[in-house]
């Protein structure tokens, strides 16, 4: 086995059951399943363990995913139980029948968890096997492991009734018989989480962002998690990147007409309707099999730019086959500057439209929960950015992310020294002879000498360093510290911020990223100086969380709390938004 995955859930399988009733994989929280018939005989006993969310999304999704028969504890043959299966089991003796919603309002429709050797149920044999998932689309009405959960929608509910009707879904005459859509019987959409017997109302639960980590970490194996979660060393800058925005409180404006408020902006020439982009995210397939795919359906559907990340799971071309959108492409500068260009021309022809040079990663940050966990790629989750470059030497980099990561060249710097060769012979020896130094030139113009993209460098955190960026010719910077990721006991992005915006003096954009988890900390960012904001963690998390439809979501609900502090500090539009609207400790007004 893989280390730090089941066999099942490294193959991300698509698994679609009971295509009547339109049920889609997610990903979620262990809970128990029965053996075939042990329900009608009132003798339940848990068989396996499973990974399952069960979501109603809008009335007319409801999803399964089962992930190993019997926890795997380094044996093949292993049946001792974990913990967490051992308290499913104990949820489940009581009754198992009947799911308790715990929230007021009533369902929209009941889920019910019953006969699972009913004619829905798929088809399973005696023997337990562990799934071996070679990468692609799985039909689970094709696997000798299965036994299902077999999940029935009664019809409307009465409200003064509190039993739960068990309907016929497949009728014996009718085999082309279609459930009816719940968005018929319903007017009123609701998203439902089954977690240990219990219905969660998420569109209840969920209010901001922060709560979207929790439910990832919840449903993301450790290992995944803490790769998104962690930051380097003693992760202090990582807690400081969320902290420092504590400390920087408003100075509302009264009596300002705020009935519209105007959120577009215009960022590299392109139009968008919110000052908030999402940062470039190594690796997203992990967090859900769709990956970069979904995060720029998403981006699109908010009418927003999204960055691609050179460690993506999809190619530049697959994530612009999702449908028009602006998006930019992260590049990490490695040694081989052929394979620099040829990642950079494939992403200017597949309508990416900047660049966005990361700088502050010569070496990887130590970061150490991902060495406790033994991080690594499983075998079938691919940089498919890379497959079929030339590295100029054996190429793993398809498979392989520390492969990758060393070739990226630690020698970047703002200025290098070019030099012209001659090949010359000399008693049948070849040498290459050095003449004087043509020129100095940066790395970053050598970058536009092979795009016409505008550039953006991401990794600033001085001043110093921004001036000799505006003196290269970039486009813009990204005020940021690799979300705490790289050196630790660095400060805050936004802490750092209006130094480097008073030192570029308004010639170049000025962008910023880390710990960006509400609409308040995007109003404090602008008033800061920042031409608009990137969200990394809060992206991947709703998309662990929910899919497409969770980073949706965030990027609704951040849109809707800037529109409110916008309106609360008197700013109906961002031109409106100054130093004046905030103070810090350093700032603090004596008269207060």
């Amino acid at each position: 086995m893989f280390p730090g995955y089941s066999p099942y859930y490294c193959g991300y399988p698509k698994i679609e059951l009971y295509k009547e009733l339109g049920f889609q994989l997610r990903l979620g929280s262990s809970i128990g399943v029965l053996s075939p018939g042990a329900a009608e005989k009132g003798n339940p006993q848990l068989q396996r363990k499973v990974h399952a969310f069960l979501r109603c999304d809008k009335g007319v999704k409801v999803s399964i995913a089962e992930e190993l028969g019997r926890e795997n504890s380094g044996s093949e043959n292993a049946t001792e139980l974990s913990a967490g299966v051992k308290i499913a089991q104990e949820s489940l003796k009581s009754s198992f029948s009947e799911l308790q919603p715990c929230v007021k309002d009533p369902l929209p429709e009941a889920l019910n968890i019953f006969d699972i050797g009913s004619k829905l149920a798929l088809k399973s044999t005696n023997q337990e096997q562990p799934i071996q998932n070679k990468g692609g689309d799985v039909d689970v009405s094709n696997s000798n492991t299965c036994r299902d959960i077999v999940l029935f929608q009664t019809k409307d509910v009465d409200h003064k009734k509190s039993s739960i009707q068990r309907p016929n879904l497949i009728e014996e005459n009718n085999p082309a018989h279609e459930s009816p859509n719940l968005m018929e019987q319903n007017s009123t959409a609701h998203s439902y989480e089954v977690i240990m017997g219990k219905i969660i109302n998420m569109e209840n639960q969920i209010t901001n962002v922060n709560e979207y980590e929790a439910i990832a970490k919840q449903k993301l194996p450790k290992m995944v998690y803490d790769f998104y979660a962690s930051g380097a060393e003693d992760q202090w800058t990582l807690k400081e990147n969320r902290d420092a925005f504590s400390r920087i409180l408003f100075r509302p404006r009264i009596l300002i007409d705020v009935s519209k408020v105007d959120m577009t902006t215009r960022i590299l020439g392109f139009n968008i309707s919110m000052p908030i982009m999402i940062a470039p995210t190594g690796m997203q397939k992990l967090a859900h099999p769709q990956g970069e795919c979904a995060i720029a359906r998403a981006a699109s559907a908010a009418n927003t730019i999204m960055t691609l990340s050179t460690m993506s799971n999809y190619s530049f071309e697959e994530v612009a086959s999702t449908g028009p959108g602006i998006r930019f492409f992260q590049l990490y500068m490695f040694k081989d500057r052929n394979l620099v260009t040829q990642l950079v021309r494939r992403a200017e022809r597949a309508g990416f439209k900047a660049v966005v040079l990361t700088a502050d990663r010569p070496f990887i940050g130590r970061r150490e929960d991902d060495i406790k966990n033994g991080f690594r790629l499983p075998p079938n989750v691919t940089l498919k950015n890379f497959e079929g470059l030339d590295f100029g030497e054996k190429n793993k980099a398809g498979s392989s992310v520390s492969q990758t990561r060393r070739h990226i060249d630690p020698s970047l710097n703002w200025k290098v020294i070019l030099f012209t060769y001659k090949l010359e012979f000399y008693n049948n020896n070849q040498a290459y002879v050095s003449s004087a130094p043509l020129s100095y030139i940066q790395d970053v113009k050598w970058l536009q000498t092979i795009t016409s993209l505008p550039i953006v460098v991401k990794g600033v955190l001085t001043a110093e360093d921004a001036r000799i960026a505006v003196q290269a010719g970039v486009a813009g910077i990204i005020v940021s510290n690799h979300g705490a990721r790289q050196l630790d006991y660095v400060p805050a992005p936004i802490m750092v911020l209006e130094e480097i915006v008073k030192a570029v003096e308004g010639r170049i954009g000025v962008f910023v990223d880390g710990g960006i988890r509400r609409g308040t900390d995007v109003y404090k960012a602008l008033a800061l100086g920042a031409s608009s904001v990137f969200i990394g963690r809060a992206v991947v998390f709703s998309l662990a969380a929910e899919g497409e439809g969770g980073v949706r979501k965030v990027l609704k609900m951040l849109r809707d709390e800037l529109q409110l502090t916008m309106a609360l500090c008197g700013s109906p539009s961002l031109k409106h938004i100054s130093r004046h609207h905030i103070f810090t400790r350093t700032t603090f007004p004596s008269n207060l």
